[in-house]
């Protein structure tokens, strides 16, 4: 399971030092989101990353940008590792397939 300790292990292995505040690592941070491409974003309410994937979403579409989203009360950062006949775990799969069947069928 996700500790916090885990959390910043992986802030170090993947953006050591103040990487994480470089937009590259971090769009979030990036000033104008106009030009990116359509996103899926999936949430849960025990996630560390729920809050940011939240405003991210809500900032991806104020700048245009096409987003499927979906918060998943209950739920934990591991959310795919549901039995494979979870209701949750077919909602996020039918999200994320109609997501990429929109932006592949242009």
């Amino acid at each position: 399971m996700q500790t916090k300790a885990s959390c910043y292990f992986s802030l170090e292995t993947y953006a050591p030092g103040d990487a994480y505040k470089n937009p590259e690592a971090s769009p979030i941070l990036t000033e104008d989101l106009t030009d990116l491409p359509p996103a899926a974003i999936i949430n849960a309410e025990f996630d560390p990353l729920r809050d940011d994937g939240i405003k991210y979403a809500a900032k991806l579409r104020r700048f245009g940008v096409k987003v499927w989203d979906k918060y998943f009360a209950g739920q934990i950062h591991c959310l795919v590792g549901l039995p494979s006949d979870a209701a949750e775990l077919k909602e996020y799969d039918n999200l994320v397939i109609t997501a990429m069947k929109k932006c592949f069928s242009k």
